[in-house]
Protein backbone atom coordinates (compact mmCIF):
# COMPACT_ATOMS: atom_id res chain seq x y z
CA UNK A 1 0.00 0.00 0.00
CA UNK A 2 1.52 3.96 -0.47
CA UNK A 3 1.98 5.92 2.03
CA UNK A 4 -0.52 8.90 1.22
CA UNK A 5 1.50 10.93 3.84
CA UNK A 6 3.27 11.56 0.93
CA UNK A 7 0.74 13.70 -1.04
CA UNK A 8 0.44 16.04 2.15
CA UNK A 9 4.04 16.68 2.35
CA UNK A 10 5.02 17.61 -1.05
CA UNK A 11 3.67 19.17 -4.29
CA UNK A 12 2.52 15.74 -6.32
CA UNK A 13 -1.36 16.43 -5.55
CA UNK A 14 -0.81 19.98 -7.25
CA UNK A 15 1.23 18.29 -9.90
CA UNK A 16 -0.85 15.92 -10.79
CA UNK A 17 -4.10 18.30 -10.61
CA UNK A 18 -2.19 20.68 -13.16
CA UNK A 19 -2.11 17.27 -15.71
CA UNK A 20 -5.43 16.51 -15.48
CA UNK A 21 -6.76 19.88 -16.12
CA UNK A 22 -4.42 20.52 -19.23
CA UNK A 23 -5.10 17.17 -20.56
CA UNK A 24 -9.06 17.68 -20.23
CA UNK A 25 -8.15 20.92 -22.30
CA UNK A 26 -6.21 19.37 -24.81
CA UNK A 27 -9.30 16.80 -25.29
CA UNK A 28 -11.86 19.70 -25.12
CA UNK A 29 -13.59 21.87 -27.46
CA UNK A 30 -11.16 24.90 -27.66
CA UNK A 31 -11.66 27.64 -24.86
CA UNK A 32 -11.99 31.54 -25.38
CA UNK A 33 -10.15 32.76 -22.25
CA UNK A 34 -7.62 30.44 -20.84
CA UNK A 35 -5.51 33.01 -19.16
CA UNK A 36 -9.36 33.53 -17.03
CA UNK A 37 -9.57 29.77 -17.01
CA UNK A 38 -6.10 29.32 -14.78
CA UNK A 39 -7.17 32.98 -12.99
CA UNK A 40 -10.34 31.31 -11.98
CA UNK A 41 -8.75 28.00 -10.91
CA UNK A 42 -6.23 29.49 -8.33
CA UNK A 43 -9.02 30.97 -7.13
CA UNK A 44 -11.01 28.06 -6.70
CA UNK A 45 -7.93 26.18 -5.45
CA UNK A 46 -7.77 28.44 -2.52
CA UNK A 47 -11.20 28.03 -1.65
CA UNK A 48 -11.29 24.52 -1.51
CA UNK A 49 -7.71 22.95 -0.42
CA UNK A 50 -7.40 22.04 3.15
CA UNK A 51 -3.63 21.50 2.65
CA UNK A 52 -1.06 24.04 2.45
CA UNK A 53 -1.69 26.25 -1.04
CA UNK A 54 1.59 26.57 -2.70
CA UNK A 55 0.27 24.32 -5.95
CA UNK A 56 0.51 27.03 -9.09
CA UNK A 57 -1.56 25.21 -11.81
CA UNK A 58 0.49 25.87 -14.90
CA UNK A 59 -1.11 26.13 -18.12
CA UNK A 60 1.78 24.49 -20.47
CA UNK A 61 0.86 26.86 -23.36
CA UNK A 62 1.95 23.91 -25.28
CA UNK A 63 0.32 21.89 -28.77
CA UNK A 64 -1.75 18.69 -28.23
CA UNK A 65 1.11 16.78 -29.41
CA UNK A 66 3.57 17.93 -27.49
CA UNK A 67 1.72 17.66 -24.07
CA UNK A 68 0.98 13.82 -25.18
CA UNK A 69 4.47 13.70 -25.28
CA UNK A 70 5.50 15.63 -22.41
CA UNK A 71 2.32 13.82 -20.24
CA UNK A 72 4.12 10.69 -21.15
CA UNK A 73 7.01 11.47 -20.17
CA UNK A 74 5.92 12.44 -17.08
CA UNK A 75 3.35 9.61 -16.06
CA UNK A 76 6.46 7.27 -16.74
CA UNK A 77 8.42 9.31 -14.67
CA UNK A 78 5.75 8.75 -12.06
CA UNK A 79 5.98 5.25 -12.16
CA UNK A 80 10.00 5.55 -11.29
CA UNK A 81 9.62 7.94 -8.56
CA UNK A 82 6.65 6.17 -6.76
CA UNK A 83 8.99 2.93 -7.17
CA UNK A 84 12.20 4.63 -5.56
CA UNK A 85 9.54 5.37 -2.51
CA UNK A 86 8.70 1.74 -2.31
CA UNK A 87 11.65 -0.03 -2.48
CA UNK A 88 12.26 -0.94 0.46
CA UNK A 89 8.76 -2.23 1.15
CA UNK A 90 9.54 -5.00 -1.76
CA UNK A 91 10.25 -8.41 -0.33
CA UNK A 92 13.22 -9.66 -0.57
CA UNK A 93 12.33 -12.42 -2.46
CA UNK A 94 11.11 -10.34 -5.08
CA UNK A 95 13.88 -8.04 -5.20
CA UNK A 96 15.73 -9.97 -7.47
CA UNK A 97 12.73 -9.78 -9.98
CA UNK A 98 12.29 -5.91 -9.46
CA UNK A 99 16.22 -5.17 -9.74
CA UNK A 100 16.08 -7.85 -13.20
CA UNK A 101 13.48 -5.32 -14.37
CA UNK A 102 15.39 -2.06 -14.15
Amino acid sequence: MINADILLNNSKWCEYLCYFINDNIKNSEICNDLEQLYTELDKLKIYYSTLSNNCIISNFKITKDVFVKKKKLYLLSEILFWIKNEYESISYVEQDKYNEFF
